[in-house]
């Protein structure tokens, strides 16, 4: 029903394990604060039925680009307090952008019209103090309040537990569910056996 991104891959051999399970997409942080990022160069399988995305927090052009070219990205997450501009000097290069934005009670989606012609997909996060990473849900019933046209990826804490919830949910633009340290044994390293399950029970 949903698209399927796993978040916050490390570790290689663990990278395999999940690309057995054949999620939609797999993300990999290129951000330095980030017990996920990576330090060290992966060579990563292309595989045309599982996209690779890159997460970034206020990274320079140049090295969103560089780590396109060296990773063969076919997108890219702009997980920080990137502008317009930014978006769009990447847009026209014929990037695929997903831009985050982190979202509580008071959040307003008016804000986000303006990246409407620079991005090809909206996703959406708790907000925290942090760049992500919380663990934590808002309410999704804020997401109806949503009425672009551009889809958008769910984020933030969800687990295996939530799977009922979401498929109740109706809203014509998720586009996909974005899952990360609920299904963990330690930061970056997944847990195959919790995903093959959550990933059985979306679909």
């Amino acid at each position: 029903m949903f698209k399927i991104k796993v978040c916050g891959l490390k570790y290689p051999s663990n990278i395999m394990e999940i690309l057995i399970l054949k999620p939609d997409f797999i993300g990999f942080i290129f951000y330095p604060f980030s017990t996920r990022f990576i330090k060290k160069y992966l060579t990563i399988p292309n595989l045309c039925e599982v996209k690779k995305i890159g997460v970034f927090v206020n990274s320079s052009e140049k090295y969103v680009l560089q780590k396109i070219e060296n990773y063969r990205l076919d997108l890219i997450q702009l997980h920080g307090n990137e502008d317009v501009k930014f978006c769009y000097s990447l847009y026209k290069k014929n990037i695929k952008i997903i831009k985050a934005f982190n979202v509580d009670q008071n959040f307003s989606f008016e804000k986000i019209q303006k990246y409407s012609n620079c991005v090809d997909y909206f996703l959406f996060d708790t907000k925290t103090s942090k760049y992500g990473g919380s663990g934590k849900k808002f309410l999704w019933v804020k997401l109806y309040e949503y009425y672009f046209d551009i889809p958008f990826f769910l984020s933030g804490g969800i687990t295996i537990n939530d799977t009922d919830e979401i498929l109740k949910l109706s809203h014509p633009k998720l586009f996909c569910i974005d899952i990360n340290s609920h299904f963990e044994i330690t930061p970056g390293l997944k847990n195959s056996h919790l995903i093959s399950n959550f990933i059985k029970k979306i679909r």
